[in-house]
This record gives C-alpha cells, structure tokens and sequence, in this order.
C-alpha cells in the first residue's frame, strides 16, 4: 500500500505575509509564476516577505492555459537562471503549470492555491491543454513538495469557487465509496481503496455536508469563518488525499464529458455537481439519499440538470456528454452498474424530472 501526499500543507489566515518565512528551507532561489490579477493586488506583499526572508527569485506573471510547450519553456528558463524550486500562486492552470514545470527542470515544487475549487492544488496529475483544449494528462509521481494556503484570500474569491470545489470533494467521497464496495465484493483486488484513503474522503464529506451551507452563506460576504476554514481543508486537502489515492466512476466522467460541449464557462466542480447526481440515478440511490443531495447542490447555487446550464436540444447535449464519458468504462468491472452510452444519456435526462 501507498499513499500519496504533499510533504506539507499549511492552511493559516493571512499566510501570504510570511510566505518568505515558510519557503526558505525549501530553496534561497526561486522561479515564481504568479497569475496575474493576483500579482496586481499582493506582490507588493509577497515581495515584501521574501526580502525579509532573503529569498531571490526570478517572477513570471502568466495568464492562459497550461501547455506542453509552455511547460518545457518556463523549465528551461528556470534552469538557466539557477533556481533550484518553482513557486506557483494562483488558480489551477497557474498551479498546474507550476508544477509541470518543475517536473520538466527536476525541482521541487511549491502551489498556493487562491481559490478552494477542486482538490487539484495537492494532485500529482497535472492537466495539459492544446489550442486552448485538453489535450493529455501529465503524471508526475509525486504530489507538490509544499501547499500553502491562505484562507483569507480563499475567502475574498467568489464563492461560486468554493462551491464548486464542494461539488468535488462530494464525487471523490461517493466514487472512492462505490470502488471500494467493489473490492469488499471481490470485483476488483484487495487494497485498491486504502482504508485510510476511504477514512480520509469520508471526512471530507461529512465536514461538507455538516459546515458546507454556513461557509457558503459566510464566504459570500467573505467572512472568514471556522466553517469556511473546515470547507477549505475538505475542499483541497481532504478530498485531495482521497482523489490522489482513490479512483474515478461516473461523476468524474460525465464531468469530463462535459467539456466537449464547447465554451460553457463552467467550473469543474460545476460539471461534478451534474455527473453526482447522474452516478446516483445509474447506481439505483435511494430515492431519499438522491433528493437530499440535490437539495444540498442547489443550497450551493450549482447545477444540477442540463436545463440549468441553459443549453437547449437536451437529448443532443445528453448524447454529447455520454459518448466520451462511456468509452473507458463499458466494461469496468469495478462499477456495480453499466457505463454504457445509453446508460449515461438517459440518466442525465432523468435528471430534468
């Protein structure tokens, strides 16, 4: 058995003003890439801190997606000017950048993630994208040697963020449920699912589903609450450890068809929130479990039926989604339940009743 994790991870309010005092035994040497909104209101406040630290570094201030290429560049350009570790703040692409880069220059990597919207910032996964499309997963190994999170800057984002990375700490929990019910029937091997790991996504769900409507409620007016901090450490930690170590079943994966719908402007936790509900129609839910967990999705303002995405030719966009989420499940025999094509589409309109 192995579980994956990041070296540390450190969740403070206002961390971003010692952040200088937290990565220095890491490296005196550092290649940043900064998102740039984020650069524009605290570099001042980040050049401040790694000054009192001593810390040289040389800042890129990005905007866009992560790249193959732009990957490999930034690693160059990081080896050249002699650091010995990568710095990413931002939101995922930055993150994900940061730490393909760093894979590239063989140097540790370091994520302070500004927005709790996935489980990404502690993920060894990194996604690459193409012509502005995803193009292919990076695995990398290991997951990032240090994540730093700053919760009163989780807390200014807009709380569709924090929401959305609800939506995705819930599919982790109930997929990482689903394989490891699998195991126990002898459908997969024993030590798919660490216990640890299902322990782990576990609490990750009943701290959302305990604290989640509060902190909702608090970070809208960006009140950085105990409940809002409980979130964060769901959101990215908890839920990160399980994805990390876990496995993927049908939220996951109609979430991924989703992206071939074109530009919705959805986040990923968004898309989860719609492949959660579709997974408890294709496994045979309880009806009563169903309706809960649609009434908490909708406390949260996420979607939970096409309809909500406000597309039209519901059957066409159904069919959309269902091919390319279908295709590396057909015959999994770690699913207690079909992953057909048919399967998916008609659970995805059952939704709109």
């Amino acid at each position: 058995m192995r579980i994956k994790a990041p070296r540390v991870y450190h969740q403070e309010k206002g961390l971003l003003e010692q952040i200088g005092e937290y990565i220095y035994p890491v490296s005196e040497k550092f290649f940043i890439i900064c998102e740039k909104k984020i650069s524009d209101q605290i570099g001042s406040e980040i050049k401040k801190s790694l000054e009192t630290a001593e810390i040289e570094w040389k800042k890129i201030v990005f905007e866009g997606v992560c790249t193959e290429e732009l990957a490999m560049q930034y690693a160059n350009e990081c080896m050249e000017a002699e650091c010995e570790a990568i710095l990413g703040i931002g939101e995922n692409n930055v993150l994900d950048l940061a730490k393909a880069a760093a894979h590239y220059a063989d140097v540790p990597v370091l994520v302070v993630p500004t927005v709790a919207s996935s489980n990404a910032p502690c993920s060894s996964i990194v996604g690459l994208f193409k012509n502005a499309h995803f193009d292919k997963r990076l695995r990398l190994g290991n997951c990032p040697d240090m994540v730093l999170v700053d919760s009163e800057m989780i807390t200014a984002a807009p709380a569709c963020y924090l929401a959305a990375g609800m939506a995705d700490a819930i599919a982790t929990y109930l997929e990482n449920k689903i394989l490891f019910q699998s195991e126990l029937e002898g459908r997969i091997k024993k030590g798919t699912i660490p216990a640890t790991v299902m322990a782990v996504s576990k609490e990750s769900y009943n701290s959302i589903m305990a604290y989640g409507q509060k902190a909702f409620e608090d970070i809208q007016n960006h009140i950085c609450s105990d409940e809002v901090e409980k979130i964060i450490e769901a959101n990215i930690y908890l839920s990160g450890i399980g994805f990390e170590n876990g496995g993927l079943a049908a939220a996951h994966s109609i979430a991924k068809g989703m992206t071939h719908l074109g530009k919705l402007d959805l986040l990923h936790g968004e898309c989860v929130s719609i492949g959660i509900l579709a997974q408890m129609i294709m496994s045979g839910e309880d009806s009563e479990e169903f309706q809960m967990m649609k009434k908490f999705l909708c406390s949260l303002k996420l979607p939970v039926c096409l309809s909500d995405l406000g597309v039209e030719n519901l059957r066409e966009i159904a069919e959309t989604i269902a091919k390319p989420a279908s295709s590396a499940y057909v015959s999994n025999p770690a699913l207690p339940f079909s992953m057909r094509y048919e399967m998916i589409a008609g659970a995805l309109l059952a939704l709109e009743n």
